[in-house]
C-alpha cells in the first residue's frame, strides 16, 4: 500500500534570511572602489549572483564605483606632478578627489577597496612608492571612520604575471601598463604584505578590549568573527598560488592576457576569496532520503541529532516490487558558474565544494542502477552505492534548479552593466569622459534596472521539484517535459506525432538558397528562416552551447579590452534572448565555451559568397578537429542538444550566418555565425545584432527582407511586428522584443496563428 509518510520532527522556526555570522546584513549597500580590476567588475557580478541565489529574500545593493587607473596614494608617483583633491590636476586619477562626492551620496554600510596595481606605477620596488601607498591607505581608513558609518574591506592587489608576456623583453624607457618592469610583482607583494601585517590589521579593528584573544596575543588574526569589524582579504597570494598549481600541468596557463588585467577565471577566483572571507554559507541544499523508512533528514544536522528536512515532503515508495522512491524537494538555485571560466581552474578551486554544496543522498535502496527523474525528465543515473555516498546535483545540468541557474548570470551581468552606465552618465569624473561620450545616446533608466531585478528575483525563488529515483528501465519518462516549479502528476509517455514527421520530411531536396544578404555556403541549401533545420542547432530549446572563437587576419587583431567589450555585448544579447524566452514559458539554456584564438595569414573576406569554406579551417584550428567531430564531442562531453559556432572578427563588415537545410552532408551540417565588430569604421555592431544572428542560427528569419521578397509580406510584417529583433536592429536592445513569428521559428511556440500564416515559407 502506498501512503504519504509525515515527517517526524515538528516544524521549526523559520531560518533567518541571512545567517548571523555572514559579513553582510539584509538591506545593506556595498560600494566597490578601485582601479581597472574593479571597473571591469566581473567579480562584483559573481558576488551579486551568489547573493541572489543563496539569499533570494534578502536585498543587497552592490554598486561598482571603480575608476580605470585610479590610485589611493596621497600623491602621484612622479616627483614632478603632485595630485591633490582637484580632479583637474595632472597625473593618475586619485580617490581623494572624489571620495566625498562618491561615498557621501550613497551612504554605504560596507566599502570594499582594491588598490595597488596603478599605485605601483608598474615599477620595480621603490621605497618612495611604498610610503605613498601606505599613506594613501591610512588616509582612506581615516576618512571611512570619520566620514561614514561603513565597515571597510581592503583587498590586496592581484599579482602581476610576468610570464604572460611570453618572454618578450620590455622596451627601453619608463615602464607602462603594457610593459611593466619584470619584477613589478615584487612591488605588489610589498603592498600586500603590509596590508596583511599585524599593525595594519589591528588598526582596522573596531573591537572593545574584551574581544581580544584570551591569551593576550592580539596579533589581529582571527580575533573576532568576520561580521564583527573591518577586514583585509588577501587576493595576491591565492591567485599566485593558483596559477602556480595550474602550471604544473600546463606551462602556458594564465589568468591574464597581459599580466595585469585579470580575466573572467581570475575574477571568479577573486569572488570566491571574498565570499570565503565573508563566511559565506557553503550549502545550497543537502538532504538524505531513507527509501526504506521513507524519511528525510538534513545532512548538516548529522553531526548531532538527526533533524527532519521540512523541504522534503510526500516521500513514497516508487514501486514495492521494484524498489525506488519518489518525493518532492523544495530547494534554492545554486550559484551560477560562468561558462567562460577555465574548467581546470574550476576543478582546482573546488568552487562547488566550497560555495555550491548541493547534495542528494538516498539510502535503503536494493542493489542496482537507478535513473533520477525530475519533473518528468531524466536528469541522470547512478548506482545504489553512488546514491548512498551522495550525488553532487550541480553536475546534473538538466536538474531544474541547476538548469534555471544558468539563466541567471546574463541577467545579473546586464543589471550590473546598467547600474554602472547610469552612474557613468551622471558622474563628471575626467577619467570616465570617453565612456560618458559613448553612452550619451544610450537611454538607461532606474525602471530598466528595477524590471531586471524583478526578473532575477522571480527566477531565484526556491523550486519545488518532483523527484523519482527509479530502477533503471523500470518506469517511463518524458524527456523535455516543462518545468513549472510545482509538483505535477506523472506525465503520460510521449505520443508520436505523424504531423511532425511529415513536416520534417516534406522539404524539397532541391530547395534553393535564401536570397537575403545573410546567405549560406555557395552550392549548399541554406536555412535561416525555417524550423526544418536539421543541423547542429535545430531549435532554441533544450541545453545549448555556443562555441566562440576570436579570429584575426592580416588587417586585424584582438586587444584584450576589445574581447571584454564583445563579451559584454554577447552577454547582453543572451540576456535579451533569455528574458524573451520567459514570455513564452521557455527557460532558455545557453552555455558558452571558447576555442583557441586563431590567426590567419590571409585577409578574411567580408563577402559570405566569396569563400565560405574559410570557416571550416578556422574551426579546425580552434578545436583541433573538423566541425562535425567538434559538434559530436561537444554534445557528448557537455551534454547539450544544440551547438552553434560563433566566429568573432575585429574589423568592419556585415555579420552573417551559415546554416543548412536537411539533406546537406553530415560533415557540413553545423550552424555558424560570422560576426564583425563594426558595421563601418564609425558604427559599432550593437548587442541587438548578436541576438539577431544567434536567432538566425536556430531557424529565425529576417522580416525586413522576406524569404520571397514580397512587398506585401514586408508591409504586413512591419505593421504586425515593428519591434521584433528580426525586423529591425536598434542600438538600445531593450527597445526590441521577440514576437510570435520569431518565437515560432525558433521552436518556442508549437503552432502559428492563422492570421500569421502569410509569413510561412512558400512551397
Amino acid at each position: 500500500m502506498s501512503a504519504v509518510i509525515a515527517l517526524a520532527a515538528p516544524a521549526s522556526a523559520a531560518e533567518p534570511v541571512v545567517p548571523e555570522d555572514f559579513f553582510l546584513r539584509d538591506g545593506q549597500t556595498v560600494v566597490f572602489l578601485g582601479d581597472d580590476l574593479t571597473h571591469a567588475g566581473q567579480y562584483i557580478e559573481y558576488l551579486d549572483a551568489y547573493l541572489f541565489t543563496r539569499f533570494p529574500d534578502a536585498h543587497f545593493h552592490l554598486l561598482n564605483r571603480g575608476v580605470p587607473g585610479e590610485t589611493v596614494s596621497t600623491s602621484a608617483v612622479s616627483n614632478s606632478v603632485d595630485v591633490g583633491a582637484n580632479p583637474a590636476d595632472q597625473g593618475p586619477p586619485h580617490l581623494a578627489a572624489r571620495f566625498e562626492r562618491t561615498i557621501g551620496a550613497l551612504n554605504p554600510q560596507v566599502i570594499v577597496a582594491c588598490y595597488g596595481m596603478s599605485d605601483g606605477r608598474f615599477r620595480s620596488p621603490d621605497a618612495n612608492l611604498v610610503q605613498k601607498y601606505q599613506a594613501g591607505v591610512r588616509r582612506l581608513i581615516d576618512r571611512v571612520r570619520k566620514e561614514t558609518d561603513a565597515r571597510l574591506v581592503l583587498l590586496t592587489p592581484p599579482p602581476y604575471d610576468n610570464r604572460s608576456r611570453r618572454g618578450q623583453p620590455r622596451p627601453a624607457g619608463e615602464p607602462t601598463l603594457l610593459h611593466p618592469d619584470d619584477d613589478f610583482d615584487l612591488t605588489l607583494t610589498m603592498f600586500s604584505d603590509w596590508l596583511l601585517s599585524a599593525p595594519l590589521r589591528n588598526s582596522l579593528r573596531r573591537l572593545a578590549p574584551a574581544a581580544a584573544k584570551p591569551d593576550g596575543d592580539d596579533d589581529g588574526a582571527d580575533a573576532a568573527p568576520a561580521a564583527a569589524g573591518d577586514l583585509v582579504i588577501d587576493l595576491h597570494t591565492p591567485l599566485k598560488d593558483h596559477l602556480t598549481a595550474l602550471r604544473k600541468s600546463d606551462a602556458a596557463a594564465r589568468l591574464s592576457a597581459d599580466g595585469t588585467h585579470v580575466e573572467a577565471t581570475g575574477q571568479g577566483l577573486i569572488a570566491q576569496e571574498i565570499l570565503a572571507a565573508w563566511n559565506a554559507p557553503t550549502r545550497v541544499a543537502a538532504v538524505k532520503i531513507d527509501a526504506a523508512k521513507l524519511t528525510a533528514v538534513k545532512l548538516e544536522a548529522q553531526a548531532t541529532a538527526p533533524v527532519a528536512s521540512p523541504d522534503v515532503t510526500r516521500i513514497m515508495p516508487f514501486d514495492p516490487s521494484l524498489g525506488g522512491v519518489k518525493f518532492t524537494w523544495r530547494t534554492k538555485l545554486p550559484m551560477p558558474l560562468d561558462p567562460t571560466w577555465d574548467k581546470r581552474s574550476v576543478a582546482l578551486s573546488r568552487v562547488n565544494d566550497l560555495l555550491n554544496d548541493f547534495t542528494l543522498r538516498v539510502v535503503g535502496l536494493p542493489p542496482g542502477r537507478y535513473d533520477l527523474i525530475a519533473d518528468g525528465r531524466r536528469v541522470g543515473a547512478a548506482t545504489d552505492e553512488q546514491l548512498l555516498e551522495g550525488i553532487d546535483m550541480t553536475r546534473l545540468t538538466e536538474f531544474p534548479p541547476v538548469r534555471d541557474s544558468t539563466l541567471l548570470l546574463p541577467l545579473v551581468v546586464r543589471r550590473q552593466l546598467l547600474l554602472r552606465q547610469l552612474w557613468i552618465k551622471n558622474d563628471p569624473h575626467p577619467a570616465l569622459a570617453a565612456e560618458r561620450e559613448l553612452l550619451k545616446n544610450v537611454a538607461v533608466t532606474p525602471q530598466q534596472i528595477d524590471e531586471l531585478e524583478k526578473q532575477i528575483r522571480q527566477l531565484c525563488q526556491p523550486r519545488i521539484v518532483r523527484i523519482r529515483v527509479v530502477p533503471n528501465g523500470g518506469a517511463p519518462q518524458v524527456t523535455g517535459a516543462p518545468t513549472t516549479g510545482q509538483p505535477q502528476n506523472d506525465p503520460p509517455p510521449p505520443k508520436k506525432s505523424s504531423k511532425k514527421k511529415a513536416l520534417a520530411t516534406s522539404v524539397d531536396p532541391d530547395w534553393q538558397r535564401d536570397a537575403s544578404p545573410d546567405m549560406g555556403l555557395v552550392g549548399h541549401r541554406a536555412n535561416q528562416t525555417s524550423r526544418r533545420n536539421a543541423g547542429s542547432a535545430a531549435m532554441l530549446t533544450g541545453p545549448t552551447l555556443i562555441y566562440e572563437v576570436y579570429v584575426s587576419d592580416r588587417s586585424s587583431s584582438w586587444p584584450d579590452d576589445r574581447k571584454q567589450e564583445i563579451r559584454r555585448r554577447v552577454d547582453d544579447a543572451m540576456g535579451f534572448i533569455v528574458r524573451n524566452g520567459l514570455k513564452y514559458q521557455q527557460r532558455v539554456e545557453i552555455g558558452r565555451e571558447f576555442g583557441r584564438p586563431v590567426k590567419l595569414d590571409e585577409e578574411i573576406s567580408k563577402d559570405p559568397q566569396a569563400d565560405s569554406a574559410w570557416t571550416d579551417r578556422v574551426i579546425k584550428l580552434a578545436s583541433g578537429v573538423e566541425p562535425a567531430k567538434l559538434i559530436e564531442q561537444l554534445r557528448k562531453d557537455r551534454s547539450v542538444t544544440n551547438v552553434l559556432l560563433m566566429l568573432h572578427i575585429n574589423k568592419p563588415g556585415r555579420s552573417y550566418n551559415i546554416s543548412f537545410y536537411r539533406g546537406v552532408p553530415a560533415d557540413l551540417a553545423s550552424e555558424r555565425l560570422v560576426l564583425f565588430t563594426h558595421f563601418n569604421r564609425r558604427q559599432q555592431t550593437p548587442a541587438a545584432t548578436y541576438a539577431h544572428e544567434v536567432l538566425h542560427g536556430f531557424g529565425a528569419g529576417d522580416l525586413y527582407f522576406p524569404f520571397d521578397q514580397s512587398d506585401d509580406r514586408y508591409l504586413r510584417a512591419k505593421r504586425q511586428f515593428p519591434n521584433d529583433v528580426m525586423f529591425r536592429i536598434d542600438d538600445k536592445i531593450d527597445r526590441l522584443e521577440i514576437d510570435e513569428w520569431t518565437a515560432y521559428r525558433v521552436g518556442w511556440l508549437p503552432t502559428l496563428k492563422p492570421a500569421l500564416k502569410f509569413l510561412e515559407d512558400p512551397r
